[in-house]
């Protein structure tokens, strides 16, 4: 082959059949080290990437294995174990006032199922309202559960009260007769109330309601009390009840948050030394007042006469 020039730089060429190739450039001994190098680093680098994606794939697999043992070891445990229908001995009962209401588990104990070795769990228990669904999860390590959760419906809960026309006579008597304890304690005869109360009679009664889960009911009474000179004093007690609930049931009963005397401060007598002091209102003008600016926005007041009726004189 013929060494030849060209444009392209030097070629060799050969005269029979014109293959062209460049002629190899001897490499110095630095060079000739350096790839030597180059090559032993990638041969090892290889190496070492075989051989840690061989311990992943064993790693892998040993992993899988002791997952399947396992997962076969459970199996073998549950199907040893007495299968039970966890749900066929709990029930749920529910108490309390619509959006605050309670919710409470019984369990039945039974010579079939140890009942003590299934873990029970609900949802929520409080702050229910009726409709409400909640769920009932269950555990076990002795049993194989057919289920382990369940739901349930709210229902049953009270319903406060949203309007008085819907209380009967036998329920106005009930509230009637807590409150007049209520006002006996805001009106007998102590070192601050000196005069005689000689009548105290309900007169009507106001509720503000949002018509779900609040309400304050005031069961109002005309109180008159005795002056100089045979003089009456007139006044109104209150007796109010917080998120009052009245149950319909034989006998009716009540529940409420709080009932106590309300109003204000009332200073009434012939003298410093012959005053008496309590809490009420000189008008009803004066309790719708205060109920007014009271009131929350979303809550609607009501009202009921609940006064006597006089009796007709009869020739």
């Amino acid at each position: 082959m013929k060494l030849l020039e060209m444009r392209s730089g030097l070629r060799l060429v050969c005269d029979y059949c014109g293959y062209e190739t460049v002629p190899v450039k001897e490499r110095t001994p630095e060079e000739q080290a350096a790839a030597l190098e180059r090559t032993r680093k990638n041969i090892q680098e290889r190496a070492l990437a075989a051989a840690k994606k061989r311990r992943r794939i064993i790693l892998g697999i040993v992993f899988a294995a002791i997952a399947a043992f396992v997962l076969a070891a459970v199996i073998i445990q549950n199907t040893r174990l007495p299968s039970v229908d966890p749900f066929d001995y709990v029930s749920v009962t529910f108490s309390g006032g619509n959006g605050k209401g309670e919710a409470e588990l019984h369990i039945r104990n039974t010579n079939e199922v140890d009942t003590s070795a299934i873990r029970y769990m609900l949802s929520q228990s409080y702050g229910l309202s009726e409709g409400d669904v909640i769920r009932i999860e269950a555990e076990s390590d002795a049993y194989q559960l057919k289920k382990k959760r369940e739901t349930v419906t709210v229902k049953g809960l009270d319903t406060y009260l949203t309007s008085l026309a819907s209380l009967s006579d036998e329920a106005i008597e009930v509230i009637h007769a807590k409150s007049e304890e209520v006002t006996l304690r805001n009106r007998e005869q102590s070192a601050e109330i000196v005069h005689d109360c000689v009548y105290c009679e309900p007169t009507c009664m106001y509720l503000l309601t949002d018509e779900a889960n609040r309400n304050l009911l005031y069961d109002v009474y005309e109180a008159g009390f005795s002056m100089e000179y045979g003089e009456i004093y007139r006044v109104y007690l209150v007796a109010y009840y917080e998120n009052i609930i009245v149950r319909d049931t034989d006998p009716v009963t009540l529940d409420y948050g709080r009932c106590f005397y309300d109003g204000n401060t009332i200073q009434f007598g012939e003298s410093i030394f012959h005053m008496s002091t309590l809490s009420g209102y000189e008008s009803l003008e004066d309790i719708e007042e205060v109920l007014m600016s009271n009131q929350d926005p979303a809550m609607k007041l009501k009202q009921m006469d609940t006064a006597p009726e006089e009796e007709e004189e009869t020739a």
